[in-house]
């Protein structure tokens, strides 16, 4: 049996210490990037002695090469990739140096689960756990549908817990053989007492990273249709944002936005005490199960969404409405107008959301639930 005391994760529950191992995998909010979390020391890894000793897995990597030539990938791409490979076994390296009475955690099921795995593959004493999301899991997110070493990982890590249940369903589905290891484990946000003040004028908000992928630029159209006064506020920045800016100058006078860019957790949940909002809108063409709706809904607010990934989870008939993920511009309206005549637009539906927030999506509750599963 493993002591809790060393998992490796940023959050503290109850009286649970932070790891003495100066050392972390991911942080478990996954707020900071990836390379300031992880730190490798200035390890020497000659390709000669790297090569002998992890002969199998540069095998998988050729395999992995050959997947992404066949789907059209180009040099720099590839270049890119082997590059990575290389901080992988590296990165495996130094993780054979901690204490192996530690459970290794992966926030993300990227290249530090890749290096979990081989840890495990060749020292199997170790403990070694990731949670998975959208872009890991989803083919379609990854860069030319392909996601490198996905078998691999599966193979050895001994707990892959995707964030929603049909993150699960999905992997399950393509690797039968691993179904007993796979465990949907929802993520959550923290507990206040706040709820998102009514008013009974229509005011949108979406919080996202602006990319094709969340497809902001479609709500645009749709606005356009509708006859009433309507806000929309922007939390977040990308490279889509331009291209947003401009499709909103030609919106009607009726329809006003706001532009907030990149906010804090903290700066979130105090606009949210605050400001007014009727719903979330996401029109994602995939996700996971985003912590932007479980924010939302911690404040009592309703939710429009795609219903892709594992957002019928968390957008319920209790929470919101799901639309279709080939919408029109006319359906996007439709739906509007049927939000502002419905139950879900009053004050004392969000109370019941917050409920509803509270008995699935709590962080305290499901990062204890997180620590019992892989701590047995």
């Amino acid at each position: 049996m493993h002591n809790v005391n060393d998992i490796l994760i940023e959050k503290e529950i109850s009286n649970m210490k932070t790891s003495e191992i100066a050392f972390k995998v991911f942080y478990e909010k996954g707020e900071t990037n990836e390379l300031n979390c992880f730190k490798i020391p200035n390890l020497t890894l000659e390709l000669t002695s790297s090569f002998l000793k992890y002969t199998s897995f540069w095998f998988f990597t050729v395999q992995e090469c050959f997947s992404y030539l066949m789907k059209g990938c180009h040099l720099g791409f590839l270049k890119d990739f082997l590059a990575g490979t290389k901080n992988i076994i590296k990165r495996t390296e130094f993780l054979k140096q901690q204490d192996k009475n530690s459970i290794f955690y992966s926030y993300f099921f990227n290249d530090i689960a890749v290096s979990l795995a081989l840890l495990k593959k060749h020292h199997s004493a170790y403990q070694v756990v990731s949670r998975t999301h959208g872009f890991e899991t989803y083919k379609e997110q990854a860069p030319f549908h392909h996601i490198p070493f996905q078998k691999f990982k599966l193979k050895y890590i001994d707990y892959i817990l995707p964030v929603s249940k049909q993150g699960k369903n999905y992997l399950i589905n393509l690797f039968p053989n691993y179904s007993y290891k796979i465990k949907s484990m929802y993520l959550g946000t923290p507990s206040h007492t706040h709820i998102n003040p009514f008013h009974a004028s229509i005011a949108i908000v979406s919080c996202a990273y602006v990319r094709s992928i969340k497809r902001l630029d479609l709500i645009p159209d749709a606005l356009r249709l509708i006859d009433f006064p309507l806000s929309w506020t922007i939390i977040g920045d990308g490279e889509d944002l331009p291209k947003i800016k401009s499709l909103c100058k030609e919106l009607p006078e009726n329809i006003s936005v706001n532009f907030l860019g990149n906010k804090s957790e903290k700066e979130i949940h105090d606009i949210y005490k605050t400001i007014p909002y009727s719903f979330l809108l996401s029109t994602s063409s995939s996700e996971g199960l985003p912590m932007s709706m479980m924010e939302a809904i911690s404040f009592g607010i309703p939710i429009i969404s795609t219903g892709v990934g594992g957002c019928n989870e968390i957008v319920t008939e209790e929470t919101g409405i799901l639309i279709s993920k080939d919408f029109s511009s006319k359906n996007l309206k439709d739906v509007i107008i049927e939000f502002k005549n419905s139950n879900l637009n009053h004050s004392e539906v969000r109370v019941n959301i917050k409920k509803f927030w509270m008995q699935n999506f709590n962080c305290d509750k499901n990062f204890n639930q997180f620590l019992n599963t892989i701590n047995q």
